[in-house]
C-alpha cells in the first residue's frame, strides 16, 4: 500500500514529536496552578470521553467477548499503572521543569532493555550497554549543578527519583500490556 503523500510516516512522526513535546510544555503550565493527581484525572477523563466517538467511528466494539477477570485485570492493571505513572510524571515534571525532565524521560530506553533482559532474557553486545551507561550518566550530569544550594538539589533528586519511577510505571505498563493486548480477539 503506497501511503497518500510521500514520507507519510515520517511526516506523522514528527508530528507526533511536536504535539507531544507541546503537551509536555502544556502539562507544565498546568502543574503551576493543578495538582498532579487533578491533571491526571482530568486527561484520563478527557480521553474516555474522547475514545467513545473514536470508537464508535473506528466500528470498535466496547466490551469485547473477554473473560471477566480480563476486565477486572485491564481495570486494576490501569488504575494502578497509568494512575501511577502518570501522576508522578506530572509531579516531576512541576519538580524539574520541561528541560529538565526531558533528560530524566531518556531513561525509558535502557528501563525497557533492563526488562527485556531479566524477563525476556534478551542480550547485549558491550557497545550497546556502553550506550546505556552513556544515557544513565547523561542524566547525572545534566542534572547536576555545583552551587545549588540543599533546598534546590533536594528538590532536583526527589524530581529524578519521582521521574525514575514514573519511567519505571510506563515500560512496565508496556511490557504488560503487550501480552494482554496480543490475546484480544480482532473486530476486523
Amino acid at each position: 500500500m503506497n501511503p497518500p503523500i510521500p514520507y507519510f510516516g515520517e511526516l506523522l512522526s514528527f508530528a507526533t514529536a511536536f504535539i507531544w513535546a507541546t503537551s509536555i510544555i502544556l502539562f507544565k503550565k498546568s502543574g503551576e496552578t493543578v495538582s498532579p493527581l487533578a491533571l491526571n484525572l482530568f486527561k484520563n477523563g478527557l480521553t474516555f470521553v474522547l475514545l467513545i466517538p473514536t470508537m464508535m467511528v473506528m466500528g470498535v466494539s466496547f466490551f469485547p467477548v473477554l473473560p471477566s477477570g480480563t476486565y477486572w485485570l485491564a481495570i486494576l492493571g490501569g488504575l494502578l499503572s497509568i494512575g501511577l505513572a502518570d501522576t508522578t510524571f506530572f509531579r516531576s515534571l512541576n519538580m524539574l521543569g520541561a528541560g529538565r525532565f526531558a533528560v530524566v524521560d531518556s531513561l525509558y530506553s535502557p528501563s525497557i532493555i533492563l526488562l527485556a533482559f531479566l524477563f525476556l532474557g534478551e542480550r547485549l553486545s558491550p557497545i550497546q550497554w556502553l550506550g546505556v551507561a552513556g544515557i544513565i550518566s547523561a542524566v547525572f550530569i545534566v542534572n547536576y549543578e555545583p552551587g545549588q544550594d540543599k533546598l534546590e538539589r533536594k528538590r532536583l533528586l526527589q524530581g529524578t527519583v519521582t521521574g525514575i519511577i514514573s519511567i519505571d510505571r510506563k515500560s512496565t505498563r508496556l511490557n504488560s500490556s503487550h501480552t494482554d493486548i496480543s490475546r484480544m480477539p480482532s473486530s476486523a
